[in-house]
């Protein structure tokens, strides 16, 4: 990594590298499956779990990509399927891949309805990392920012106003089947006239990091973000560098 004084331009994943969501994510994941299944109650705490079962999600939370993904958590926990990596969870989705769009709707509905009846709750339960707010204030400042994720722009943008960031609609992008992240910076570099080094990309989760690298841009893990052993022994394996939020606060 060169110093901060170049041409340098960040794209970054939103959830486990700028804002820790997962509580807010397991509540909601959790209160969308019980009003698909009727089993259980909805909680506006991860604390109302169990600690088995908190503890368990905790560690599937490693292997999601997208919204319902969530749901799908839970829908595993309550039929006790054990899934021990990213191979038995994408196995899993696929097996039950007819409830998708019902769980994306479900979870999505829930957020809003959340979001909606307990504003501040629902904030709170997405706290960004210490150090962050300065380090978006000095990119973004200076055009050199994109925020890149599956979470819904709108979404993003009420939690960066909660903590007083401004970052321009116009690079907060939505990540989803038909605009993938790769396609998200592929067209970044041609926006903003970029070459292929000149673009960090950081996220959590090494396949999306993976889909990227042939573009040449310069991809990083996110150590602190949701991932596990295995996964960061999957990125040094494909020679991703993995960062610390140590190295990511002192080098950008």
């Amino acid at each position: 990594m060169s110093n901060k004084n170049n041409r340098r331009f960040l794209a970054l994943d939103f959830d486990g590298v700028l804002v820790d969501s997962i509580q807010e994510c397991l509540v909601v994941g959790n209160n969308a499956y019980a009003a698909y299944s009727g089993k259980g109650a909805k909680i506006l705490s991860v604390d109302e779990l169990s600690h088995a079962m908190l503890q368990k999600a905790r560690h599937l939370r490693n292997y999601i990509r997208s919204g319902e993904d969530y749901v799908y958590i839970f829908h595993a926990l309550h039929k006790k399927i054990e899934l021990k990596d990213q191979i038995d969870f994408d196995a899993f989705l696929m097996a039950n891949t007819e409830l998708r769009t019902v769980f994306f709707n479900l979870f999505y509905l829930e957020r809003q309805s959340l979001l909606i009846r307990e504003r501040r709750l629902w904030l709170n339960l997405n706290p960004i990392y210490p150090g962050i707010p300065m380090l978006l204030y000095a990119y973004a400042k200076q055009d050199r920012l994109a925020i890149v994720s599956t979470k819904k722009s709108s979404y993003i943008i009420e939690i960066l106003q909660h903590n007083g960031i401004e970052v321009a609609p116009k690079w907060i992008f939505h990540a989803h089947e038909e605009y993938s992240k790769r396609d998200i910076i592929s067209d970044l570099l041609q926006q903003k006239k970029l070459a292929p080094c000149e673009i960090h990309f950081i996220d959590d989760q090494v396949s999306n990091l993976l889909a990227v690298q042939p573009l040449g841009v310069e991809c990083f893990l996110a150590a602190w973000g949701y991932n596990d052993d295995k996964q960061r022994q999957t990125a040094a394996r494909q020679k991703l560098p993995i960062l610390t939020f140590q190295e990511f606060l002192q080098n950008y």
